[in-house]
């Protein structure tokens, strides 16, 4: 008897959790819909380097001192 109300209480969770799945899936897709897009660059660490330029050709478009660079980030 103990099994089976086992059983049934777990089919209960996973209807219930599935239930709570399906509904946060459709509040998420109403309205208007963002997509974000990052364009990034990053790399190893340099040994007692102390900043990072970022550069596009001859042009300096950044500095940093982490071992990562947003390059665009674009809502659409």
């Amino acid at each position: 008897m103990f099994i089976k109300a086992t059983e049934k209480t777990l089919k209960i969770l996973t209807v219930f959790l599935a239930l709570i799945a399906a509904v946060t899936l459709s509040a998420g897709c109403t309205g208007k819909s963002h997509t974000l897009t990052y364009n990034a660059l990053s790399w190893e660490e340099v040994k007692n380097a102390e900043g990072y330029r970022i550069y596009d050709g001859d042009t300096v478009i950044g500095e940093t001192t982490d071992t990562a660079f947003l390059l665009r980030e674009d809502a659409g």
